[in-house]
């Protein structure tokens, strides 16, 4: 008996600990070049309350994804985290599943001859316990559908994932479903392995859209129910293209695919002669964070950061941030409260916390607002770096987490460098400004309203981000 406990628990700790630090598949944590383009334009997708107190919603990345998906004439790769119409029959939120599903079909009935790849995340099909229509209607209209496999990534929740790889791992998903969805009431039933699987808090969280003539990295997800979250991205051309095609293709390979599509895409990548005033460069993963560490680093007194986050709790982002205010840079933050996620109350973690020991640990020179939710989602992920010559944007779907950071789920960012007089860089300056300034509306609320003093609170974040037994 005791062997055998003996057993099982030397098993635990040798499965976790190489689950947590197994080696990645190939162009993962991924560093393109710096290219340069003279097309970079900034998107965002806003909801908030005018002077006169209505709702006003301005949304332009997804009106912007269909566009480039009518212009394609050579393929079209998109890969999306969240992509389902799952909300409750009361709701009323933008059709967004079904009208960027359309879009796409569409696309292929006009040209049958047109390659058409979507790669997304098992969650939306609740890791196999059922498969939405439009997952369904893509397949029956020639448009190939690659599910990540979620097993070729690092565990982030050891404590959890060992049991999970010995045990629960080997058996499949199918069957009727007899527990509630999570997502909603109004979604088809699950199993106890759906719930098994979500648990282990892994996912690709991409949200891309590649053609041979543009391509969009942005913090939206086509999710009907998250249709009014407020979100930001990037369109870019150009050879940059080329890397986010290789990043695609570690996704299909890891899920089994062949990746000579991809290579036949990137040879068809038109790219401009000449130069352009900006320069593009594509971070993953872990690379995303060596990058965003780089720059706070290496900001100098007066120089001005300004970020605007869903999630903010890595602990090696949070201390650069606090060091960089020491220095004397300017730094202000936009945070979304974290009290709402699809339509499931939270309590503030991991943001009002985070933002508490930001302000008190750097005597009040970090800044920081709170987004005015009106139930919606701050689920930007952004940070703009003010320099003398120039300014650095970085943005795409990480969250500044060790989840989303250090190797764990799949993300992609890009980086624009450009001159602080140049169109790009002024539209995301404005933008922030407008939110920082209400100047149109109530975008954005004092620090105090949601100031969160909690000790509890506060450890029971350190120990989910430490952790990984978190959603975050």
């Amino acid at each position: 008996m005791l062997a055998a406990l003996f057993g099982i628990i030397s098993a635990a700790i040798v499965i976790a600990v190489y689950g947590n630090n197994k080696p990645l598949p190939a162009n993962v944590s991924y560093e393109g070049e710096e290219y340069h383009t003279a097309h970079v334009r900034f998107l965002e997708d806003h909801t908030y309350l005018s002077s006169a107190e209505s709702k006003i919603v301005e949304q332009e990345i997804f009106d912007k994804a269909i566009e480039t998906i009518e212009e394609a004439e050579q393929f079209i790769v998109m890969d999306m985290f969240y992509f389902n119409s799952e909300q409750d029959a009361e709701a009323d939120f933008p059709p967004l599943t079904r009208r960027l599903s359309e879009a796409l079909i569409q696309k292929k009935e006009s040209d049958p001859n047109i390659e058409i790849i979507v790669l997304t995340d098992p969650v939306n099909t609740f890791y196999g316990a059922y498969m939405p229509e439009h997952f369904q209607r893509f397949e029956e209209n020639g448009i190939e559908v690659i599910f990540t496999e979620l097993t070729a990534l690092r565990d982030s929740n050891p404590i959890y994932s060992w049991f999970y790889r010995i045990f629960v791992q080997w058996f499949d998903n199918h069957g009727r479903g007899w527990l509630p969805n999570f997502f909603s009431s109004d979604a088809p039933d699950v199993t106890i392995h759906s719930y098994l699987e979500i648990l282990n808090f892994k996912a690709n969280h991409r949200k891309t859209l590649i053609t041979e003539k543009a391509g969009m990295v942005t913090s939206a997800n086509p999710h009907d129910a998250s249709g009014y979250h407020a979100n930001t991205g990037f369109e870019v051309r150009g050879a940059v293209l080329k890397d986010l095609l290789k990043t695609e293709k570690a996704v299909a390979e890891m899920a089994g695919r062949s990746g000579e599509r991809f290579d036949s895409f990137i040879s068809k990548v038109e790219v401009p002669q000449g130069t352009g005033e900006y320069k593009v460069q594509l971070l993953t993963e872990r690379k995303i964070k060596e990058r965003v560490l780089r720059e706070i680093h290496d900001l100098s007194p007066g120089e001005k950061l300004r970020m605007g986050m869903f999630y903010l709790a890595d602990r090696d982002v949070i201390e650069a941030l606090i060091d960089a205010a020491g220095r004397g840079a300017d730094i202000n933050i936009i945070l979304d409260i974290n009290e709402e996620a699809f339509g499931n109350e939270k309590i503030g973690i991991p943001n009002q916390p985070a933002a508490y020991e930001l302000v008190e640990k750097s005597n009040g020179h970090i800044n920081i607002r709170w987004y005015h939710a009106q139930e919606v989602q701050y689920h930007a992920k952004m940070m703009m770096m003010e320099k003398e010559q120039e300014t650095v944007v970085i943005g795409g779907s990480a969250n500044m987490t060790r989840r989303n950071l250090d190797n764990y789920n799949l993300e992609t960012d890009m980086v624009i460098t450009g001159s602080n007089d140049s169109e790009a860089v002024e539209e995301v300056r404005n933008y922030y400004q407008r939110l920082w300034n209400n100047s149109d509306g109530t975008h954005t609320l004092d620090y105090r309203k949601y100031k969160n003093s909690s000790h509890l609170l506060y450890w029971r974040y350190r120990l989910q981000e430490w952790s990984g037994m978190s959603s975050f």
